[in-house]
């Protein structure tokens, strides 16, 4: 840097670097700095608008994904990262025109018909977002497409003793909301294998008539391999009335039951107020216990995450009343026990809440102003989860008002949930 001050390249790339870091505010910095070279130079502009959208600041980042396609409008790249920000505004029409309109620009923008897919979800248009869904291996930093050796199964008919194996993908939430897809294949009468994490075997293990496994073993023992998330699309349903219904380990709530200080005269809430740090977004989804500070003396509450940050860990020393279970959970077998003896799950958007909504407990879920797909849009309820009332932000970063909002539920539902235990 100092033996070229003026390269606005070398800027971009030291922002590049601090911006794959999740270090924002000198990503920005040094973006500043290669647009104060070269104005012109849209990547910059671009990158830009995609970190103010990491950061929440909507409209600041609309601007500047515009000054990009006002430099270089044939950038499908610039064309989908707008729209990407438009659906963080929530102008879903707009966000489908400038996807669309990279798609035409460049027909291999994979990262356009995925984006659009994720669009199409948060509406509720799950035919053609299921279809487009199928971009999520070719798009930018894909995962790994497993077990292409065997047969894809692309069709749900003629199944009969047909030896499949469906193998779980992303995150252990989506595994926890999609495995209901499972049943659909075993009423096909088609021999299943279900791959899962580590994490979820014992948890699922004897929850499905099929063999759960964690690793597949012999691939040749299969006639046919099939992604979970791919599911939805053979089925051509959303499968809301297709609840989980898991059920809890008579063991685990045994030993949980003996651990446990529950409180007879008060509620016993489950929290999550975090989820893994290298979760893309984390900082829009996550909060903090300080943050949530207003409900915690309503009830006995119980810390259910185990990655804790610095900050809570603080909060902790101080607030030794809150019963910080994460070190002796092992499974989500484990968490499946201690959330079924809660009265209530409070939850920002992890795999907690997908587990609470699949056990059928009533759950609180707080999320973002934008949030992932799933949680459909400006919905109260989740068709998914029956179980589950969802709080959002009235606007980007607003946790404030989601807390009021849980504050004042909590109130309302205490007597009665008292009076059901």
């Amino acid at each position: 840097q100092a033996l070229r001050p003026n390269s606005y390249e070398l800027f971009f790339n030291i922002a590049r670097t601090f911006d794959a870091l999740k270090r924002y505010q000198e990503a920005l910095t040094y973006y500043d700095s290669a647009i104060s070279l070269n104005p012109k130079f849209h990547l910059a502009w671009s990158n830009k608008g995609t970190i103010l959208d990491a950061l929440e600041r909507y409209d600041e980042a609309l601007s500047c994904h515009n000054k990009a396609i006002e430099l270089d409008s044939s950038s499908a790249n610039s064309w989908t990262i707008k729209g990407c920000t438009l659906m963080n505004l929530k102008m879903s029409d707009e966000a489908l025109s400038c996807h669309n309109k990279a798609i035409q620009l460049d027909p291999d923008c994979f990262q356009a018909f995925w984006n659009k897919s994720l669009l199409k979800l948060s509406l509720g248009d799950y035919e053609e977002g299921w279809e487009l869904y199928k971009y999520r291996w070719k798009k930018n930093n894909a995962e790994e497409f497993r077990y292409a050796q065997i047969n894809l199964l692309d069709t749900s008919n003629d199944l009969y003793c047909k030896k499949v194996l469906v193998w779980y993908e992303q995150g252990f939430g989506d595994t926890l909301q999609f495995s209901r897809y499972v049943n659909q294949l075993i009423k096909k009468k088609a021999i299943v294998t279900f791959q899962v994490q580590k994490e979820l075997h014992p948890l699922l293990l004897n929850q499905f008539d099929c063999e759960i496994v964690t690793d597949p073993g012999i691939l040749t023992n299969y006639d046919f391999q099939i992604p979970l998330l791919d599911l939805p699309r053979l089925f051509h349903t959303p499968m809301y009335s297709k609840q989980l219904n898991l059920k809890v380990s008579e063991e685990r709530l045994s030993l949980w039951r003996k651990k446990l200080q529950l409180a007879t005269s008060k509620l016993n809430i489950g929290l999550a107020v975090s989820g893994r740090s290298s979760h893309i977004n984390d900082n829009k989804r996550s909060t903090n216990l300080e943050a949530v500070h207003e409900i915690l003396g309503l009830g006995n509450f119980f810390l259910l995450q185990k990655d804790i940050n610095s900050s809570d860990a603080q909060y902790l020393i101080k607030h030794p009343e809150i019963n910080s279970l994460g070190s002796e959970i092992k499974d989500y077998a484990d968490t499946s026990a201690i959330i079924e003896m809660m009265d209530i799950v409070i939850s920002v958007d992890t795999s907690l809440i997908h587990l609470a909504g699949a056990l059928g407990k009533r759950s609180y879920l707080m999320l973002p102003f934008s949030s992932e797909w799933r949680w459909l849009q400006d919905r109260q309820d989740s068709p998914w989860y029956p179980s589950i009332k969802i709080f959002r932000q009235e606007s980007p970063g607003d946790w404030k008002s989601v807390i009021l909002k849980l504050r004042n539920q909590i109130l309302e539902d205490s007597n009665q949930l008292l009076i059901d235990r």
